[in-house]
């Protein structure tokens, strides 16, 4: 009996163990409820970003090459979570080759690349207190030299020169030159640029909270009421007015639970696991709802941005299968609009349809009309220019002589203000007409013939008016 007790406690242990081994390991697989281009590097197909961790004493050198039998792969030179070396992350996903590099957030904190199965994953790593994020690695402070102008990073620099590590938009902008400051210690981005925003076009833009239908997918619940409809007004500012809050609101944040709140404050009753989740750590809004973004729940997700078969908006489908990251988006194949969804079963279903059906063109994964995107300063299909925007186009890039280059209304060059010069010199203009002095003048240049009337000698003409005494030419 004794021996049975004492194999039986063994199992247990390594039961525990392993239990405790798969939290972990899913703490560190949790797919971020958002994907935006912030935070997504390199090829956005296949790059999918996981919750911020601390460098371990002991760094990761697990999935560092796979390749599946569908022909994804993922390579990553620095064999996986390694931060102590700059790593590549480069490999193909759907046909679509890609390659991501480290790089430093700040100096404290290094953006890995890393491979899961044949996806590429972003984690945000913070450095040891004893190291700085170098130049996409972390190293020792006593290692680290600054040196600015070398067109290296080091030390405490954010940059060096042209060594930047990231771009305008990186940092937000919508295009635009990234530079360093001469000290090394920040970005200058006086260069970097956003798109002019414009109210009123259903597409949020600039510093736009929402744009008519474009709500940012947000609602009234997500926005702190109990219910209602949140609507866009005319300034594209969001209108609450139609959004109601219950009794609630009005007691919650005193860390009692009354009038149906689920939580309040600190007073949490229900754990993650008690909510459908497998671990995790539970919250409390300003609403006192339960907030369990931070709970974790393995399980296959499939989450759709643009709430299934929508045409006319561009969908970004992710999520989770069978311990796979996925992230694909809407795209065009011709006119051709290549739609994917979430299925009842967590699956991404693919559906195509084609925009000529309804007088449109597929564009960026969505179809529109053309005459939509011309005024948004982008140029864009078939457009020529787009607002000021000439695409850096003048008169004389387009074989003319002097003028002014416009946009027209329809996003096409306005070549009206644009001139050819007939001569460029007096000796263009020889009429053969010795009664006559030529000249090339104007804006644009052109030739002009002025008859002679005054007596000059050695001109070989004579005017009616002239005689040989004043003129040796008669």
């Amino acid at each position: 009996m004794e021996k049975v007790l004492f194999v039986i406690g063994i199992i247990l242990i390594v039961s525990s163990i392993a239990m405790y081994s798969s939290r972990e390991n899913a703490k560190n697989l949790v797919l971020s409820e958002e994907l935006s281009a912030s935070n997504l590097q390199g090829n956005s197909n296949n790059n999918v970003s996981i919750n911020s961790e601390y460098e371990q004493s002991n760094n990761s050198y697990d999935n560092s090459d796979i390749q599946d039998d569908n022909g994804d792969e993922c390579f990553d030179s620095d064999g996986g979570k390694n931060t102590n070396a700059r790593g590549v992350v480069q490999g193909k996903f759907q046909d679509e080759a890609y390659i991501n590099r480290d790089i430093c957030l700040d100096t404290t904190t290094v953006i890995e690349q890393y491979c899961v199965g044949t996806r590429s994953v972003t984690v945000n790593i913070k450095c040891a207190d004893n190291k700085k994020c170098v130049n996409g690695l972390c190293k020792i402070l006593t290692d680290v030299s600054s040196n600015c102008g070398d067109e290296i990073v080091e030390s405490d620099e954010i940059c060096d020169g042209n060594d930047l590590n990231v771009t305008c938009m990186d940092l937000g902008f919508d295009y635009g030159n990234l530079s360093c400051n001469e000290n090394c210690s920040s970005y200058n981005t006086t260069q970097c640029h956003d798109y002019e925003a414009i109210c009123g076009n259903d597409i949020r833009e600039g510093n736009e909270s929402c744009d008519g239908s474009d709500l940012n997918l947000k609602t009234c619940i997500s926005s702190g009421f109990d219910s209602g409809v949140l609507v866009c007004k005319s300034d594209c500012t969001y209108d609450y007015s139609y959004c109601t809050t219950s009794v609630v609101s009005k007691t919650c944040g005193n860390n009692i639970l009354e009038n149906n709140e689920e939580c309040d404050g600190n007073l949490i009753p229900k754990r993650c696991s008690e909510l459908g989740f497998n671990t995790g750590t539970i919250g409390c809004t300003n609403d006192c709802k339960y907030d369990t973004h931070d709970c974790i729940k393995i399980e296959n997700t499939c989450i759709d941005s643009d709430n299934g078969i929508n045409f006319i908006t561009k969908g970004y489908t992710y999520g989770e299968n069978d311990g796979n990251f996925f992230n694909y988006s809407d795209s065009c194949d011709g006119n051709i609009i290549i739609e994917r969804y979430c299925s009842n079963e967590s699956q991404v279903v693919l559906t195509n349809f084609s925009c000529t059906l309804n007088n449109s063109v597929c564009y960026s994964g969505r179809c529109i009309k053309e005459t939509e995107l011309c005024g948004n300063y982008k140029i864009e299909l078939n457009e020529d220019c787009d607002k000021n925007n000439l695409n850096n186009q003048t008169c004389a890039t387009l074989d003319f002589d002097v003028g002014t280059l416009k946009c027209s209304s329809s996003c096409k060059f306005d070549k009206t203000g644009c001139y050819t010069n007939e001569c460029s010199s007096a000796n263009d203009c020889n009429d053969y007409d010795v009664s006559t002095m030529d000249f090339c003048t104007g804006v644009p240049k052109s030739c002009i013939h002025t008859k002679i009337t005054e007596c000059n000698d050695y001109d070989n003409y004579c005017p009616t008016n002239c005689t040989f005494a004043n003129d040796s030419d008669c």
